[in-house]
């Protein structure tokens, strides 16, 4: 192939379509640019309205939390108040009951022993057994605690580890007529 000279027209003609070529390129390339850096700002945009939505929700959800938490402590605080208050009349009358009771119910059944004998057979009764003989200290201070309640206790018997002694109804000895109805078996 053989080359010809280039014509000093064509050159000019040659080189204004270079020129366009390369201005729509850059026309091309600067939109092109402009089009991805707007479309990043629009979801950066979206992003950080999302995001500010978000904590603003959170921020919103930790306030009431701790607005609840506040009421809660509060109330727990009036509850540990009410209770301390309670606390207080309990152990007051557990003073005063603990003296009246023992010493009117003690005082009512001597009254009442010694107005007419007969009403010890009416009494409540109470009869201690225990397997173990360690526990007969402990069965003796019950006995007591019964009598200061006004109960009559008949005794307190060992039986065997084998065998739990229990009353039988069924042939009951003549000496049961005097126990009357109310009989406390108490086993320990």
């Amino acid at each position: 192939m053989e080359m010809r000279p280039i014509d000093p027209l064509e050159r000019v003609a040659v080189l204004e379509q270079w020129e366009s070529n390369e201005k729509r390129n850059r026309r091309r390339a600067a939109w092109s640019a402009s089009a991805s850096v707007l479309a990043a700002a629009v979801i950066l945009a979206g992003l950080i309205y999302s995001g500010h939505k978000e904590l603003a929700a959170l921020n919103k959800q930790a306030e009431d939390t701790r607005a609840q938490v506040r009421a809660e402590q509060e109330n727990l605080e009036q509850l540990k108040a009410q209770k301390r208050k309670l606390e207080g009349q309990y152990q007051a009358s557990l003073s005063v009951l603990g003296n009246v009771a023992t010493t009117q119910a003690k005082a009512a059944v001597d009254q009442t022993l010694n107005q007419n004998p007969q009403t010890a057979s009416l009494l409540p009764r109470a009869y201690l057994q225990i397997v173990d003989q360690n526990d007969r200290d402990f069965a003796n201070s019950m006995g007591k605690k019964l009598q200061e309640a006004g109960f009559i206790v008949l005794g307190c018997l060992a039986g065997s580890r084998r065998e739990i002694f229990r009353p039988v109804r069924t042939i009951p000895p003549p000496s049961w007529k005097e126990f009357g109805q109310s009989v406390c078996w108490c086993c320990f």
